[in-house]
C-alpha cells in the first residue's frame, strides 16, 4: 500500500525485523506523499532513526533537518528528538523493541 499510514507502520514493522534498509525505504516513500504535519513529522523522525542505523548518515541529518524546520506545536518533542539524536543517535537497539501501534499508527 502507498499511504503513508501503511509506510510508516510497514517501517516500523522492518525495523522491529531488524532490517533498518528497508525501514528507511518506507519512511522515505511515506514522507514523498504525507501532507498532515504530525504524520510527516513521525515519518522524519523514525525515518533518521533508520537512516542512522542503516549506516546512512546524510539521509538521517537531511530527515531531520526538514523536521527541526517545522512549526506545527505537536512536533515540539519530536523536534527536540531530532536535535538530541543530531550528536547522539538513537539506540539501534531499541529500534527492534519498538512497538507498532495499529490503532494509533504510531510506535512506542
Amino acid at each position: 500500500p502507498e499511504d503513508p499510514s501503511y509506510r510508516f507502520l510497514a517501517g516500523a514493522c522492518a525495523l522491529r525485523a531488524g532490517d533498518k534498509g528497508t525501514a528507511l525505504e518506507h519512511f522515505e516513500q511515506g514522507v514523498e506523499t504525507e501532507t498532515a504535519p504530525f504524520r510527516r513529522g513521525q515519518l522524519l523522525l523514525w525515518g533518521s532513526r533508520a537512516a542512522d542505523a542503516a549506516g546512512k548518515p546524510a539521509a538521517a541529518r537531511s530527515l531531520r533537518a526538514e523536521l527541526r524546520g517545522t512549526r506545527h506545536p505537536l512536533l515540539a518533542c519530536h523536534r527536540e528528538a531530532a536535535v538530541k539524536e543530531e550528536t547522539r543517535p538513537y539506540p539501534a537497539a531499541k529500534l527492534q523493541s519498538a512497538v507498532p501501534q495499529t490503532v494509533l499508527v504510531d510506535v512506542m
